[in-house]
């Protein structure tokens, strides 16, 4: 009977990890089209500048691009929304073949990929709709 409390435990902490690299998969196919509605995939994404963890993390992963595993481990910290992008669903791919403690460092990775994401995206859609605020305390 503990076997199969065990088993059980086991196959919902893998659909639970499932879930989530589809989750972080999902939001990164929602980033790239953001990305090619505002057509700046090929600019650099200022707001990811990564850290010893995503470094060793990334430069790590197979389903990371060579060139992108390559510029990790140059210490380069340029890096274009498509390859950002590229990065989050790399470790969406990962995420389920993992150990429990290799996922919490995917998981922190994914995290910064996404936060970096979605504020560099939020404010190049501003930029480019013109919608940039100006600091009047005029109301009329």
């Amino acid at each position: 009977m503990a076997k199969k409390r065990s088993e059980t435990k086991s196959s919902q902490a893998y659909k639970l990890v499932s879930d989530q690299a589809v989750r972080i998969a999902i939001w990164t196919g929602q980033a790239s089209a953001a990305a090619d509605q505002l057509k700046v995939k090929t600019k650099v994404v200022d707001t990811f500048v990564p850290e010893k963890l995503e470094r060793t993390v990334l430069s790590i992963l197979h389903t990371v691009t060579p060139k992108v595993r390559t510029k990790m481990s140059q210490g380069e910290t340029s890096f274009t929304a498509a390859e950002v992008i590229g990065m989050a669903m790399a470790v969406a791919e990962d995420l389920p073949y993992t150990t429990p403690q290799e996922q919490v460092g995917l998981m922190m990775v994914a995290k910064t990929l996404m936060d970096s994401l979605q504020t560099w995206i939020a404010r190049e859609g501003e930029a480019k709709l013109g919608g940039k605020k100006t600091k009047s305390s005029s109301v009329y």
